[in-house]
């Protein structure tokens, strides 16, 4: 079953109202959630389809990449989301907004990636350390909505280098205790 229009749900009648009404929409997800969502990519389609429909989508009177960048997400980065969405909610290819993403070699499933059994989360190591040496892991944590709303507050105010280095010690803790 299609998901109601953002536009549509509070019916405002001008065009203006209606954006608006998308602005307030992507700013209370990233107020709830930060710009870490995915799901963000439903309410930046809607505003896509808004942008097209009015003529509202390209050169200097676009709003598109204003609207980005008054809230810091990089074009690159709303547009995968948009593409994610895309893909997910099962918009024809010929009305997509984006071309489906290509495969990424890194995502590939592989003896090093874990596949979480009550979930379709994935962990997957990346390839390319840092200047430090250092390699990046995506984890998604599959978290009830308000066990994601302490996560996130907690890492915020933990700051992201103390939280990654806590959530290390507690996973690799936990498993030496279990091998023990």
């Amino acid at each position: 079953m299609p998901t109601p229009s953002l536009e549509t749900e509070q019916h405002p009648t001008t065009e203006l109202q209606q954006w608006d009404n998308l602005v307030s929409s992507l700013d209370l997800e990233m107020l709830c959630y930060g710009p870490i969502r995915r799901q963000m990519g439903r309410i930046l389609y809607e505003m896509k389809v808004h942008l097209k429909k009015h003529g509202l989508d390209t050169g200097r009177g676009g709003r598109w990449k204003p609207l980005l960048d008054a809230r810091k997400i990089a074009v690159s980065t709303a547009n995968d989301w948009v593409r994610q969405y895309e893909e997910e909610a099962g918009i024809p290819v010929p009305e997509r907004f984006f071309a489906p993403a290509k495969a990424r070699k890194d995502k590939k499933k592989s003896a090093d990636s874990v596949l979480l059994p009550d979930s379709d989360a994935e962990i997957v190591p990346s390839d390319e350390p840092d200047k430090q040496g250092r390699e990046a892991v995506e984890a998604i944590f599959v978290l009830t909505a308000p066990e994601k709303l302490a996560f996130i507050s907690a890492v915020k105010e933990l700051g992201p280098a103390r939280a990654t280095q806590l959530m290390y010690s507690a996973v690799v803790g936990a498993a030496k205790g279990v091998g023990a």
